[in-house]
């Protein structure tokens, strides 16, 4: 960690959170299906971390909101 800034009060500390999975955060997002989650959606479409093969994953209720978006990304 040479070069890397560690402020005093942090160093004897544990900082514990949770990290998600994609497939749950896509699993929320096409849940809530908002314009901003739709946006994020998008954008995992982009970079190519969602794409035709998550069909297979997504629960059937859920499939045609992400088909719909694979299909017209805009």
């Amino acid at each position: 960690m040479s070069g890397t800034f560690i402020s005093p009060w942090m160093r004897n500390r544990t900082i514990l959170f949770r990290v998600l999975t994609l497939e749950a955060l896509v699993r929320i997002k096409l849940t809530a299906f908002r314009d901003k989650d739709r946006v994020h959606l998008r954008d995992l479409i982009d970079v190519g971390l969602v794409d035709a093969t998550w069909l297979e994953s997504v629960p059937a209720e859920l499939r045609e909101r992400l088909r719909g978006l694979l299909e017209n990304p805009e």
